[in-house]
């Protein structure tokens, strides 16, 4: 989080003629081009400052943002891809939101409008004429934030290779709303306005709130359903899957798709490289007949220190560490939200 939350530089729209160039590279499946276009404005916008004056940024429309959003978790550009050029867009997508949160911050490129689901959208503003635009946007595939929350834990425990996806995903989401949220009660405190007309426009506000007008017992209980979703029977009927054989693999090239995770490490901002390498799928769930017959022979106390079943382990381990602080951080932030506008969240 930036010392001052004042220090983030002031938006400009991005010129129509580089809007439009933008929209044809999406158009045309040529995300690389579009990002790196967009990135290399990004990066020469904030560059730059006069004196005490901070030199705007140049970021594009609401909708182009939501569907960079969705490049960078769709599993067609993810763990269903067999092309090196989709998983470095998806890669370049985490990268340039990332982006915007550091140099304007989510408030200043209107995220809330953004990333906003569908079934809560008051605009029907498509400007890119692609089915990851529309139908298969996140925000047109789920129900709402909670739904997402749900799903993503889910695949922590049926899915690894997929939960490092949505973990980086889910990160960036949350640094969105943590973010948000402090910048509208920093301006609120430095104008002396209320709280509640501040906040009631933030980005978790929006979200607990679209689960119902009334926050009631039953929306409450969804809310937090999804924050502790850990792949049982309810769970997966609750929060199913977002796109249809999202957990389909690729069907070749796996050292293609695993490199390719690889590149997640620098666009989540953690520092230990077996973060990626510990959350893939556990190689003991794709071996051999043979193998797992092999295994099945050995005596019971032999059986239960196998170099596979102390992997699958320490992979389950890992994952519910990080599983927990994700969650944490979750409750935290709607237990801010309650405290800022009065919804009751327990």
């Amino acid at each position: 989080m930036p010392e001052s939350l004042s220090m983030y530089r002031p938006v400009r729209a991005l010129p129509v003629e580089l809007q439009e160039q933008c929209t044809i590279y999406f158009e045309e499946g040529l995300h690389n081009q579009a990002l790196t276009l967009l990135i290399n404005n990004l990066s020469s916008g904030g560059s730059s400052s006069s004196g005490t004056i901070l030199m705007p940024v140049l970021v594009p429309l609401p909708e182009i943002l939501a569907f960079i959003a969705t490049l960078a978790v769709h599993p067609s550009l993810t763990t269903r891809t067999k092309s090196d050029d989709k998983l470095v867009a998806s890669s370049q997508a985490l990268h340039y939101l990332w982006g915007v949160r550091c140099l304007v911050g989510p408030r200043n490129a209107k995220l809330n409008d953004a990333f906003r689901f569908k079934k809560y959208q008051k605009r029907a503003v498509e400007p890119i004429e692609a089915k990851l635009a529309k139908h298969q946007a996140v925000w047109s595939s789920s129900d709402d934030f909670w739904h997402v929350v749900g799903w993503a834990f889910n695949c922590a425990v049926t899915s690894p290779l997929r939960w490092v996806r949505w973990k980086v995903w889910l990160e960036l989401m949350l640094e969105m709303l943590e973010v948000d949220l402090m910048d509208r009660i920093f301006r609120a405190k430095g104008s002396g306005e209320e709280y509640g007309a501040q906040l009631s426009e933030s980005m978790i506000a929006q979200y607990v709130s679209e689960s119902s007008d009334s926050i009631g017992h039953v929306e409450r209980a969804r809310i937090m359903r999804a924050i502790f979703a850990h792949g049982t029977a309810k769970d997966l009927a609750d929060f199913r899957e977002i796109w249809k054989d999202e957990l389909k693999a690729a069907d070749d090239k796996k050292d293609s798709a695993r490199a390719g995770l690889a590149q997640l490490h620098d666009l989540s901002e953690e520092d230990d490289d077996v973060e990626i390498e510990d959350a893939r799928a556990p190689r003991g769930s794709r071996q051999s007949k043979r193998a797992k017959q092999s295994r099945s022979e050995l005596p019971q106390d032999q059986e239960s220190e196998s170099p596979a079943m102390s992997e699958d382990i320490g992979t389950q381990n890992y994952i519910a560490r990080e599983t927990t602080h994700l969650r944490q951080r979750l409750l935290a932030l709607v237990r801010a939200q309650r405290t800022c506008t009065g919804h009751i969240i327990n």
